[in-house]
């Protein structure tokens, strides 16, 4: 099964015509200089989240974990338009054969690809997961995988663990901005 996610200009095409997006290279000079550059720029820090990785413990008094700092694909598909525009990207993505929720995300910018897998629950999750996987390979988000350890104070909201409110601000103050 072949899911296509092409994020197309409002043109007229003719019936079985394949879209294919501007390269790079018929995009400004100024653009096509800089496009990495603007794509590899940390993001807002009120767009960048935190998930507990791994178990919570017990630390003077307090429960602490490790936690890691993600954005969520719309924030990456906001940075490609931004950025690039609509015209000169696609997300294509194919389904791991024999796989649950397994994906095969490829990002295409300017006639270049780049891939890379997802992984989750659903197949939206895993979808998500392999366009900001590919993103990576783009050098969006890329700076997050580099923070040092973070960790912050988690308490207990029915079944599971969340970071704590306040820690969010905490955090969020150790991004690059």
């Amino acid at each position: 099964m072949q899911l296509n996610a092409i994020n197309a200009p409002a043109r007229s095409f003719h019936r079985g015509q394949v879209y294919n997006p501007p390269t790079i290279e018929e995009k400004s000079q100024e653009a096509q200089q800089d496009y990495s550059v603007q794509l590899a720029k940390p993001f807002d820090v009120e767009s960048v989240e935190f998930r507990i990785d791994g178990q919570v413990k017990e630390y003077q008094g307090k429960w602490i974990a490790r936690v890691v700092a993600y954005v969520d694909a719309r924030t990456i598909q906001d940075r490609l338009d931004d950025v690039l525009g609509t015209d000169t990207w696609a997300f294509s993505v194919q389904m791991v054969p024999g796989a649950s929720y397994a994906t095969i995300g490829t990002l295409t910018i300017g006639g270049i690809a780049k891939s890379d897998c997802g992984e989750d629950e659903t197949v939206k999750g895993a979808v998500s997961d392999a366009l900001k996987r590919a993103a990576v390979m783009w050098g969006i988000g890329r700076y997050l995988y580099r923070l040092p350890n973070l960790f912050a104070e988690c308490e207990k909201r029915g079944n599971s663990w969340q970071i704590k409110k306040d820690e969010l601000v905490k955090l969020r103050s150790k991004l690059p901005q």
